[in-house]
């Protein structure tokens, strides 16, 4: 490598290598993202061409955590009476939704729950496809209810979180 003549070449040197080292970054950081949200997108696909009995969906749905013998999740699906779905959504020891209801379209069900004497919302769609529910909450203002999808592939007839 040859040798700067001065500070000044030195300096030139260091400032062009920084900006095509931000370039790469920059580049990379939405890459990577958007790659991401395509994954997300093809995980949940919404549209299926078939259409869905909803009955087959009612009861409840469970998810465990790692190393725990109960659910730590629970979205019991109640009533489905035309185009309007009723649940129950429990999160062990965080929060408990009973009765809310939900508009169903397109093998979704879109729902917003405010609990104004605790001033508790939460706003999503549950997806009904090939066996499973899936719970996407969209916003959430409860501490320890993030947005994001959850995958519920369990199913029983009784809730074990319903006590808590």
């Amino acid at each position: 490598m040859e040798e700067f003549e001065n500070e000044y070449d030195k300096g030139i040197y260091w400032v062009v290598f920084f900006i095509i080292l931000i370039i790469f970054a920059v580049v990379g950081y939405f890459f990577v993202f958007n790659y991401h949200k395509e994954e997300d997108k093809s995980e949940v696909d919404d549209s299926t061409e078939e259409s869905t009995n909803y009955d087959d969906y009612k009861g409840v749905w469970f998810l465990k955590g790692e190393d725990e013998d109960e659910p730590s999740e629970e979205l019991c699906i109640n009533i489905i009476d035309g185009s309007t779905l009723t649940f129950d959504y429990f999160v062990k020891d965080v929060a408990y939704f009973e009765s809310q209801t939900a508009s169903i379209e397109a093998n979704q069900a879109n729902f917003d729950i405010v609990d104004r004497n605790d001033e508790i919302t939460l706003s999503g769609r549950i997806i009904f496809r090939n066996d499973k529910i899936f719970l996407v909450i969209t916003s959430s203002s409860v501490e320890d209810i993030s947005p994001g999808t959850i995958e519920f592939i369990e199913k029983s007839n009784d809730s074990v979180l319903e006590n808590y």
